[in-house]
C-alpha cells in the first residue's frame, strides 16, 4: 500500500506542477495580447482566441464575452447545457461576463466535468482578473487623455512655430525609428562548401556571382552577403574556428557521404549554426530525407535547378524565420505561409515568390514621395515568407503568427503524423478558414480533382502541372 500511496502522491505533484505551467504560459499570452493596445473589441477576439487555445477541450469550447451591452462570440458558438462562467466589474461599476460553453460529445465520460474542466476553471478566473485589469488602465487612460487635451487646448495658443516644428520632427523620425528595429538579423557572411567540380558548374550555368550581387543591386537591397567558398570538409572546419558565418551551405555532388559526415560534425560542433544542404540532382531527394530525419531548427535542404536565384532564396527563407518575431512584434509585419513538402518544387518556386514580393513592395514605395534612405528602410516592412513542410509545422506557425497572416499557400498532399496525408492541406486551410473567414488561400496540387476541395473552402487553386 505504501508504494500506491507514494506514486499516487507523485501523480499529484506531477499534475499540480503541470498545471501550474499552463497557467503561467497562458497569462504570458494574455499579458501580450494586452501590451499591443487594441481597441476593446479586437481585444477581446484575440482573448476568445487564447481561451480556445489552451482549452483541455479545444475543439468543444464555445467562448462569448459580455461586456456593455456587447456580446463578443468564438466562431461557431453554440450554447450548450455544461459551461462554466464568471463575472468581472471595473472601478466604474460597469459589469460584463466570460462564459465557456462545452459540446456535449468532446466531454470525457469517466470525468465529471468540474474535474475534467479544472484548467479551464483556473484560465477562466485569470482571464476575469486579466480583463478587470485591461479596462479599468484603458478608463484611467481616457480619462488622463481627456484631462491633457484640455489644458492643451488651453495652452494652445502659446506654442511657438519651433515647438510645433519639434513636433512634427519627433513624430517623423519615431516613424522611422519603427524600421530602423525591423530585420535585425542579416545574412552576412556565407561559408559556401562545395567540391572544385559543383563550384564550377554553379558559375558556368547559373552567372553565381553576377546573379547574388544583381539580384541585391536590382530590388535595391543594402546588405550584401559575402561568400567564402571552400572545397573540403576539412577547410570549412578550419574556417568556423577563424571566423563566424550566419550561414553554411553544403553542396551534394557525386560524393554523397562526405557532404552529410560534415553537415553533422557541423552541427555537432556548432548546434545554433544554420546548415542547408544544396542538392545537384532531383536522385538524391530520398536519400537525403533518409539520412537527415533529426534536422535542427531553421535548416532545409534544396535542389539545384541551374539558376543562382536560389541562393537569394535560401538567405531570405532564413532571415524571414529569425526576424519574424520581432517584425511582427514592432510593425505588425505581414507574414506569407508556404507549407510544401516537395523540394524540388520549393526550390523553383521561393525565388519567385520573393522576387515577386520585393518587387511589388518597391512599385508600392516608388509611388510615395520619401528620400531613397527612406525607402530602402521602408523595404524592411515587407511581407515575410515562412517555409513549413509538414501539417504540425503549419498549424504551429498559424497559431503563433494567425493575427499577422497575409496570406497561406497550400500543397494537398504532405506528411501529418509522420505520413503522407493526401488530404493535409484541405484540412490544414479548413483550420485555417474557421479561425479566419477572409483571409486569402491558395490550395496546389497535381491532382485536378483537389480543384473541388478549394472550391469548398472558398479558395483558390493551382494546377502544379501547369508549370
Amino acid at each position: 500500500m505504501e508504494p500506491q500511496r507514494e506514486e499516487r502522491e507523485i501523480r499529484r505533484v506531477l499534475a499540480e506542477k503541470n498545471l501550474h505551467l499552463r497557467e503561467l504560459a497562458f497569462l504570458n499570452e494574455a499579458s501580450e495580447i494586452l501590451r499591443r493596445g487594441m481597441p476593446v473589441p479586437e481585444t477581446f477576439m484575440q482573448l476568445i482566441h487564447l481561451i480556445r487555445k489552451h482549452s483541455v477541450l479545444p475543439e468543444g469550447v464555445h467562448v462569448r464575452i459580455q461586456y456593455e451591452d456587447e456580446k463578443y462570440e468564438s466562431p461557431d458558438f453554440r450554447l450548450t447545457a455544461t459551461f462554466l462562467s464568471r463575472e468581472f466589474e471595473t472601478l466604474d461599476g460597469e459589469k460584463g461576463k466570460v462564459t465557456l460553453y462545452y459540446s456535449k460529445d468532446y466531454l470525457p465520460e469517466e470525468e465529471a466535468p468540474d474535474v475534467a474542466l479544472r484548467v479551464d476553471q483556473m484560465m477562466l478566473e485569470e482571464m476575469t482578473r486579466v480583463i478587470t485589469a485591461y479596462l479599468n488602465l484603458q478608463k484611467s487612460r481616457a480619462v488622463f487623455d481627456h484631462e491633457r487635451m484640455k489644458e492643451e487646448k488651453g495652452h494652445e495658443r502659446n506654442l511657438t512655430s519651433r515647438k510645433l516644428l519639434q513636433r512634427f520632427l519627433d513624430k517623423h523620425n519615431a516613424d522611422r525609428d519603427i524600421f530602423h528595429d525591423l530585420m535585425p538579423f542579416k545574412v552576412r557572411e556565407i561559408l559556401l562548401v562545395a567540391s572544385l567540380y559543383d563550384a564550377f558548374s554553379i558559375e558556368g550555368e547559373g552567372q553565381f556571382s553576377d546573379h547574388i550581387l544583381g539580384e541585391y543591386h536590382q530590388l535595391n537591397l543594402t546588405s550584401i552577403p559575402r561568400i567564402t567558398a571552400v572545397s573540403s570538409g576539412e577547410e570549412a572546419l578550419e574556417r568556423l574556428k577563424r571566423k563566424h558565418f550566419d550561414l553554411v551551405i553544403i553542396m551534394l555532388g557525386a560524393d554523397k557521404k562526405s557532404p552529410i559526415r560534415l553537415y553533422r560534425k557541423i552541427k555537432h560542433l556548432y548546434s545554433y549554426m544554420p546548415v542547408f544542404l544544396l542538392l545537384n540532382n532531383n536522385n538524391d531527394i530520398p536519400l537525403v530525407r533518409h539520412e537527415l530525419r533529426r534536422l535542427e531548427p531553421f535548416d532545409h535542404f534544396f535542389v539545384w535547378n541551374g539558376d543562382s536565384k536560389i541562393f537569394f532564396a535560401m538567405v531570405k527563407l532564413l532571415e524571414d524565420r529569425v526576424n519574424a518575431p520581432n517584425d511582427t512584434r514592432i510593425a505588425y509585419t505581414r507574414i506569407i505561409l508556404l507549407v510544401e513538402d516537395n523540394t524540388k518544387y520549393f526550390s523553383r518556386y521561393l525565388p519567385v515568390l520573393y522576387s515577386t514580393i520585393l518587387e511589388q513592395t518597391r512599385s508600392l514605395i516608388e509611388d510615395v514621395g520619401m528620400d531613397d534612405r527612406y525607402k530602402v528602410l521602408k523595404l524592411r516592412a515587407r511581407p515575410k515568407v515562412l517555409l513549413a513542410t509538414t501539417y504540425e509545422e503549419a498549424v504551429e506557425l498559424v497559431d503563433m503568427y494567425h493575427e499577422y497572416l497575409l496570406g497561406v499557400i497550400s500543397d494537398a498532399r504532405f506528411p501529418r503524423k509522420g505520413r503522407m496525408n493526401s488530404r493535409a492541406g484541405y484540412e490544414l486551410l479548413q483550420y485555417i478558414r474557421k479561425m479566419m473567414p477572409a483571409l486569402p488561400l491558395i490550395l496546389q496540387s497535381y491532382e485536378t480533382e483537389n480543384r473541388e476541395l478549394a472550391e469548398e473552402l472558398n479558395a483558390n487553386f493551382i494546377d502544379k502541372n501547369s508549370e
